[in-house]
């Protein structure tokens, strides 16, 4: 063989190699797409609150629950991997997340602890003078894969002087407790 016909050899085999090598576009284990399939309904259930002081100050009430409220969460897909939630309270008011990036973990979707929106409260929510928009946080939650149920801890702020609620959503009735 000639000098030209080796390089030209070897030029073909490292191309070769170049190209069997894989690429660095795979996605990483566990940010696979998520496929979300549409929610038929909403989940219903009902609300604790429990109020978080400012730093000095006292808590008004814990695992407060609002006689006869309705609470529901509504889902629906907005891209893949992401999904929109409502949470609506005739206690609390309503709150829209969107575009909720979201893990799958076996049987349920993880939704991102710290996504903020608005929550609209009216006038009297919670047995207050109160009403209007507040800032609202995603502490923790999660939605089964069949849209069957939902874990959800929301945090609304107030106020610096006021504080916070947090809202923990239930599935189903809420019982109250026998009094000894």
């Amino acid at each position: 063989m000639n000098r030209n016909s080796v390089f030209l050899s070897l030029a073909l085999l490292c191309t070769a190699s170049f190209v069997a090598c894989g690429s660095d576009d795979d996605p990483q284990p566990g940010t696979e797409p998520v496929e979300i399939r549409p929610a038929a309904g909403a989940i219903t259930g009902w609300t604790s609150a429990t109020h978080v002081p400012s730093e000095g100050g006292r808590a008004y009430f814990t695992d407060f629950h609002s006689p006869n409220e309705v609470a529901t969460v509504s889902v629906s897909q907005t891209a893949d991997a992401q999904l929109s939630l409502t949470y609506t309270s005739d206690a609390w008011g309503k709150a829209t997340f969107t575009a909720l990036n979201v893990t799958r973990q076996g049987d349920l979707y993880i939704l991102p602890a710290g996504a903020t929106t608005t929550i609209t409260m009216q006038r009297g929510a919670f047995g207050g003078n109160g009403g209007g928009e507040y800032a609202l946080t995603l502490l923790s939650g999660s939605i089964s894969t069949k849209f069957d149920s939902a874990d959800l801890v929301l945090s609304a702020f107030m106020s610096e002087h006021h504080g916070s609620y947090e809202l923990t959503f239930h599935q189903g009735t809420y019982v109250a407790p026998i009094e000894d």
